[in-house]
This record gives structure tokens, sequence and C-alpha cells, in this order.
């Protein structure tokens, strides 16, 4: 995505900083928040998952 001529803010969804975006599908303010709210995402959906299997039994 292209870089925006103006200056806009948001909240970062995982840490909750403003920060000023860069595209406009920006919801991170950095790498790092980036990764960890994966990282995060992947744990809950494994849980999910063993859940569901030991549900199953």
């Amino acid at each position: 995505m292209p870089k925006l001529g103006i200056e806009i803010k948001r909240k970062c969804k995982f840490c909750g900083k403003a920060f000023i975006i860069k595209t406009l599908d920006s919801i991170y303010c950095c790498k790092k928040c980036s990764e960890a709210a994966y990282a995060q995402k992947k744990r809950a959906e494994a849980k999910e998952k063993k859940l569901a299997l030991s549900e199953g039994i």
C-alpha cells in the first residue's frame, strides 16, 4: 500500500500506544506489537483446537 501524504493518529490494538499510521491499514504501532499479537492469536487458536479435540473424545 502506498504511503500517505497526511498524518493520521491511531491507537495500537496491542499495546494501546498512540502512533502516526504509515498506511491506511496499519493497526499496530511497531513490528514488536505485530509479532506479539500474531503469537497471541496462534496460541489462542491452538488452545481452541486442543479444547475441541478433547471435547470430541
